[in-house]
């Protein structure tokens, strides 16, 4: 849906880089969170230790305790460093999100693949 070149894993002649790998992880993490959407579904605790990276290179996420199947929620979770700021700075009786957070935290994910990667 994202990216239609997947890199060659395959072929040492042709070099794949981490900027292509990034990508291609990335594309997939957005696949996923749109069909978590399409769902109803809020994960509510992306984070690099609740994606996992198979052999071939495809990403899965896993980890679903926090998740919600709601269209909104107001409950403090997740993972400091991660949250999105409607969570984390918003007094509880005024708290109230969608499944944006989980956009947030993809964004803070994709930071750290750029600038500090975690495998």
């Amino acid at each position: 849906m994202f990216l239609n070149k997947v890199p060659n894993y395959t072929q040492p002649e042709k070099r794949v880089t981490y900027r292509d790998t990034i990508e291609y992880l990335f594309s997939q993490l957005l696949e996923v969170l749109v069909l978590l959407q399409e769902k109803g579904v809020m994960h509510r605790d992306l984070k690099p230790d609740n994606i996992m990276i198979t052999k071939s290179v495809q990403l899965k996420l896993i980890d679903f305790g926090f998740s919600k199947k709601a269209v909104e929620s107001s409950t403090l979770c997740g993972t400091p460093g991660f949250l999105a700021p409607e969570i984390s700075t918003v007094k509880a009786s005024e708290r109230n999100y969608n499944h944006k957070v989980d956009i947030w935290s993809a964004g803070c994910l994709f930071y750290q693949m750029l600038f500090a990667p975690f495998w």
